[in-house]
């Protein structure tokens, strides 16, 4: 930081970190009470602040006292550490996310119009096609960002 107060990068800018998590609730019980993403949420914003940019997470659930890691997460750490060497990472992945995006909007179009085929009502009109069109559309994008966001984060 600045004198001021103000965050800068530092000499960590353009590095690559791993977010690791223990956690005292069992792996079926953070993925639906989601107790530790404020722990990354924390952890993403002073990192990036830095100027550092994220690899992945590993969140080691149901670790409450124990002295050992699993023999599931022991593994998976280890294979992430191994290809921390060998991996060489975009920093940019923006054009990804739209054409991801695009190709969500691009299906999500034709699921509603499918489904305003198969029921005649919402077609009557172009004000009835429309409002079907809007409603049908959010409901299954947001279905489906819903779905795509919990599964992209394996915080289990």
């Amino acid at each position: 930081m600045t004198k001021k107060g103000d965050s800068l990068p530092g000499k960590y800018k353009d590095k690559h970190y791993i977010s690791i998590s223990s956690c005292f609730a069992s792996a079926w019980d953070n993925t639906f009470t989601h107790q530790t993403d404020q722990t990354f949420r924390t952890i993403d914003k002073a990192m990036t602040t830095a100027g550092l940019h994220k690899i992945t997470e590993l969140v080691l659930p149901n670790t409450w006292r124990e002295h050992t890691l699993p023999d599931a997460k022991r593994h998976a750490a280890i294979t992430i550490g191994e290809k921390l060497g060998q991996k060489s990472r975009k920093d940019d992945e923006t054009l990804k996310r739209y054409l991801l995006l695009f190709g969500m909007i691009a299906l999500m179009s034709l699921v509603t119009m499918g489904i305003q085929q198969l029921i005649p009502v919402l077609t009557t009109s172009f004000l009835w096609r429309y409002i079907s069109f809007v409603l049908v559309f959010f409901v299954l994008l947001a279905s489906l960002l819903h779905y795509a966001t919990f599964m992209r984060h394996k915080r289990r």
